[in-house]
């Protein structure tokens, strides 16, 4: 939530005119930062462009192919002059 600090500063400045943060009692602070994206602004801008960063993550590790057991032996197959394969196990795909 670091990252966010100076869109929160901003925002205290708009919303609650007060213009230094760092200045406000944590139990104020926290109180205040809990709800400002009730308000708009650019907490709120924020916020929404994680979770957007978040769900195109997740979509393409969703659309990601899933190698067979076959495609995993031979990606740990050893290097040549090694006698040591990693273990491969077969699982049943979710859904």
């Amino acid at each position: 939530m670091t990252e966010c600090l100076d869109d929160l500063a901003s925002d205290f400045s708009v919303f609650h005119r007060i213009e230094d943060i760092t200045v406000l009692p944590a139990r104020t602070f926290l109180r205040l930062a809990d709800r400002i994206c009730a308000y708009g602004g650019a907490t709120l801008a924020w916020v929404r462009s994680q979770k957007q960063a978040e769900a195109a993550l997740s979509r393409r590790a969703a659309a990601m192919p899933v190698a067979t057991a076959a495609e995993l032996q031979q990606l740990l197959a050893p290097a040549p002059g090694v006698g040591m394969y990693g273990v491969v196990r077969q699982v049943k795909a979710d859904g």
